[in-house]
């Protein structure tokens, strides 16, 4: 089973984070900005959701994403972090 360390130190599903940080998207978008498949975006949002980090809300047959309150009291640290190193 993956960890939840694992998944979000990666460069990719942090770009997700901070992204969908930024305003509610659909995974399409996210897939767009951080330049991966839709499928991948599909299934680390999925790991997420099962980690209480998103919700998924359906608006007909758009999925979008928000973060929930313990996805945001991770990713604004991450952030933070993120915005010092550069």
């Amino acid at each position: 089973m993956k960890d939840i360390k694992d998944t979000i130190f990666r460069k990719k599903p942090l770009n997700m984070l901070i992204c969908l940080y930024k305003n509610k998207q659909n995974l399409s978008q996210i897939a767009k900005e951080v330049d991966v498949t839709y499928s991948h975006v599909n299934n680390i949002f999925n790991f997420f959701e099962k980690e209480n980090l998103v919700i998924f809300e359906k608006q007909g047959r758009n999925k979008f994403v928000t973060l929930t309150k313990k996805g945001n009291e991770i990713v604004i640290p991450l952030i933070e972090l993120d915005n010092m190193l550069k």
